[in-house]
């Protein structure tokens, strides 16, 4: 398959499952909006935010370095390393992922009695994690051997799964729609991973018959290098990630929070339709960065320029629309998230870029860059906690929110340059070539090759 045909196939598999991601998305969150109120929303985000930090900590969050080095063996043939790679992966995933599972589970009452919820509500979360870890590693086996279907319909599963049974809570009507709800998280994922597990087991029976795992002296040291500083970095990302709302927790309540959740719900739904970009991209680059860098480059450019267009059409509609979809579909409370939601668009522009830098910075092997430049953003957080929320207080928290992830692109545009002093971010964005006019073409014709 040439280059053309394997960025194309990346990008109508990761764009339809994104599509349906969204229709999915879109309907959940509207059930979601009708089973509770703002303040319940809190409570339900508040809950799930522990699960995201999980997130952030299984595998320490060595995905994409491990996705990028089995890529990049791959590319080299050295099926050996990628089985290395494999086994690592397996081994560093279970134990990371069973000892979070543990501990949420020892500490469920003094977090649940901050939420103000039952303890017991954290056994969703646990589960969660478990679940969400098995999607995880499948999605990076996937992805390094740009399987892009299943990459892509894991998540599919999970979304329609999720989608269905916050359906049947709607309609069931139970007497405590939190706690349904907080349970539509790990069984979804459960379903989706129970769907991916037939293939992924024929994939790699299929890929590692006869492969004895062997990782070279180099490769042992730089994966230990990696798992340093992961080890390192994802706590202070989580931290990033998860500390706005129970800063907003501190100086607000519960409503509040709630807000804040449903406006970033509704930003979430958009950045579905760029956050396939970075795992597309993550074994192309590794792939060409030592191979060919002008191939590279123009894949970066390219995806980047194609997922600004599409993000940029589905946020004016979605920022002109969304008054009306609220007032008919959902609760009227929350209309109050509209403005908040609208503003917050602008976070849409420095993530585009952010996912495409963060493979380049993987495959230049400069995980010490994010690290740096996440030890920036809780600064920014900090500083910005203690002067503009206590005064402002969510709109103090989103203008937080742009301007770290604003910093983030500055900073991540001068760590690569250090590596490449010739890099940009691109051309004009908006100029249409004839390569882009070439690519369409082979686009509308991929199907009949």
């Amino acid at each position: 398959m040439s280059l053309k045909q394997t960025i194309l196939k990346g990008v109508l598999y990761t764009n339809g499952g994104i599509v349906v991601n969204s229709v999915m998305f879109l309907l959940t969150s509207i059930y979601t909006f009708r089973i509770v109120a703002p303040r319940e929303y809190g409570v339900v985000g508040l809950c799930m935010s522990l699960g995201l930090f999980g997130d952030y900590l299984i595998n320490l969050g060595l995905s994409p370095v491990f996705g990028s080095e089995m890529a990049k063996k791959r590319g080299a043939g050295n099926m050996s390393g990628v089985k290395y790679y494999y086994d690592a992966l397996l081994k560093l995933q279970t134990v990371s992922t069973m000892a979070l599972v543990l501990i949420l589970i020892a500490v469920r009452r003094p977090a649940a009695g901050f939420i103000h919820v039952p303890p017991d509500y954290l056994y969703a979360v646990a589960l969660y994690i478990l679940f969400y870890s098995a999607n995880v590693f499948y999605t990076t086996f996937f992805n390094a051997f740009l399987l892009y279907f299943w990459q892509n319909a894991l998540g599919m599963l999970a979304g329609v799964f999720r989608f269905a049974m916050v359906a049947a809570v709607y309609f069931a009507k139970p007497e405590d729609p939190v706690f349904w709800l907080l349970w539509t998280f790990p069984a979804s994922m459960a379903g989706a991973v129970l769907v991916a597990t037939p293939p992924m087991a024929a994939h790699t029976a299929r890929v590692f018959r006869g492969i004895t795992a062997h990782g070279s002296a180099d490769m042992r040291a730089s994966l230990r290098t990696q798992i340093k500083i992961g080890a390192f970095q994802h706590p202070l990302k989580s931290v990033v990630d998860i500390a706005p709302p129970w800063i907003l927790k501190f100086f607000t309540n519960n409503e509040v929070v709630g807000i804040y959740y449903a406006s970033m719900q509704l930003i979430r739904g958009l950045y579905m339709f760029m956050r396939g970009m970075e795992t597309t991209l993550l074994p192309l680059i590794s792939q060409y960065h030592a191979q060919d860098k002008s191939k590279r480059r123009e894949i970066m450019e390219r995806m980047s320029k194609y997922t600004l267009w599409m993000t940029l059409i589905v946020s004016v509609a979605a920022g002109a629309a969304l008054p009306w979809l609220v007032a008919w579909l959902v609760k009227l409370e929350y209309l109050k998230a509209i403005p908040y939601f609208r503003v917050s668009l602008l976070l849409l522009i420095p993530l585009v870029y952010m996912q495409v830098q963060r493979p380049l910075l993987y495959a230049m092997e400069r995980q010490d860059a994010l690290v740096i430049t996440d030890i920036l953003m809780i600064a920014v957080l900090a500083a910005g906690s203690l002067t503009v929320v206590p005064w402002f207080g969510l709109w103090g928290m989103i203008a937080v929110n742009i301007a770290n992830k604003a910093l983030t692109v500055v900073a991540y545009w001068q760590f690569i340059r250090q590596r490449e002093p010739d890099y940009t971010l691109g051309g004009n964005p908006f100029r249409v070539d004839a390569t882009d006019r070439k690519y369409l073409k082979t686009l509308l014709t991929l199907g009949r090759k």
